[in-house]
C-alpha cells in the first residue's frame, strides 16, 4: 500500500488542481498584504510595534479584514479542487480497474482517503503559513502584551494564557487546526464524488455544508459553534470551546468516512 500511497500522494501534489488551489489561496493572501501590511511599513517605534506586528496583523488575527473572511469561507472549495474529484476520474477512466489487478480494493480506498485528505489540508495551509511568514518579513515579531488592549483575545478567550506567553505556539496550534478541517472538507468532497460524476456538485457540497452549519447555529444563538468563526485564530466571537471544535472535527469526519464506505459498496466498484 505504501506505493500506492505515494503514488496518490504524487498525482495530487503534482495536478494542476492543486496548483490552482494553491494560487487562488496564495492570491488572497498577497492581496491582504498589499492592503493592511504594507500600508505600514515600515514601523518606526517599539510603541507603534505594539499593534502594529506581525502576530496581530496575521492574515488570521485580523478577522474583520475582507481577504480573511473569504478565505475562511471559500475553505471547503479551496480543499476540495486539488483532489476530491479524482475518486469519479479513476472511474471514469477505468483506472481503478486496472489498479484492482495489482491491489486491493481496500489499499487504494485508504490511498486515496489519505492522499485526498493531505493535499486539501495542504493547498489550504500553505497560504496561512505564507502568509505570516511574509509579514514577518515586513512587521517587527513582538509577543502581544493584554495590557493594550490591541487584540480580539481577552482573558476568557480559549487559550488566551497560550496566545500572551508563547504567542507562535498559538498560531501554529491554530493553523493545525485549520489544517484538519480543510482536509475533512476534502474527504467530503471525495464522498460527494461517489455519488456524482459532477465537478461542480463534488466541489459545492462541503460549501453547502459548511453554510448550513453556519445558518442553524446562528438562528439558534449560537455562533461560537460555527466553524466559519472558531477556525479564524483572532476568534471573533466570544465563548469558542476546544471541545467543541473536537466534537464537530471528529463527527464531520465520521460522517464523510460512513458516506464514503457506504457509497463505495453501493457503487459496487471491485
Amino acid at each position: 500500500m505504501k506505493a500506492l500511497l505515494r503514488t496518490e500522494l504524487k498525482r495530487g501534489f503534482g495536478s494542476w488542481s492543486f496548483l490552482t488551489s494553491l494560487i487562488i489561496g496564495n492570491l488572497l493572501s498577497f492581496i491582504y498584504i498589499i492592503r493592511h501590511v504594507i500600508p505600514m511599513y515600515p514601523v518606526q517605534d517599539f510603541e507603534s510595534a505594539t499593534h502594529l506586528n506581525a502576530y496581530y496583523q496575521w492574515i488570521g488575527m485580523n478577522w474583520s479584514a475582507f481577504e480573511t473572511n473569504l478565505l475562511f469561507f471559500l475553505m471547503p472549495i479551496l480543499a476540495c479542487v486539488p483532489f476530491a474529484y479524482s475518486y469519479t476520474q479513476d472511474l471514469n477512466s477505468g483506472f481503478i480497474k486496472s489498479i484492482y489487478t495489482r491491489t486491493s480494493r481496500r489499499n487504494y480506498l485508504v490511498s486515496k482517503f489519505i492522499s485526498t485528505f493531505m493535499t486539501g489540508a495542504v493547498a489550504y495551509l500553505v497560504p496561512l503559513a505564507l502568509n505570516f511568514a511574509l509579514i514577518a518579513l515586513l512587521l517587527p515579531i513582538v509577543t502581544p502584551d493584554i495590557a493594550y488592549g490591541t487584540s480580539s483575545i481577552g482573558l476568557n478567550s480559549m487559550w488566551s494564557s497560550l496566545f500572551y506567553d508563547h504567542t507562535f505556539l498559538y498560531c501554529a496550534v491554530y493553523g493545525l487546526i485549520n489544517f484538519f478541517f480543510a482536509g475533512i472538507y476534502a474527504v467530503m468532497g471525495l464522498a460527494a464524488a461517489v455519488f456524482t460524476n459532477r465537478v461542480f456538485i463534488v466541489l459545492v457540497i462541503p460549501f453547502i455544508v459548511n453554510l448550513a452549519l453556519e445558518t442553524g447555529f446562528e438562528l439558534t444563538g449560537q455562533p461560537a459553534m460555527v466553524p466559519f468563526k472558531f477556525l479564524v485564530p483572532g476568534q471573533p466571537v466570544y465563548h469558542i470551546q476546544f471541545s467543541i471544535i473536537a466534537l464537530e472535527l471528529l463527527l464531520l469526519l465520521f460522517v464523510s468516512s460512513v458516506l464514503f464506505l457506504g457509497g463505495i459498496r453501493k457503487r459496487e466498484v471491485y
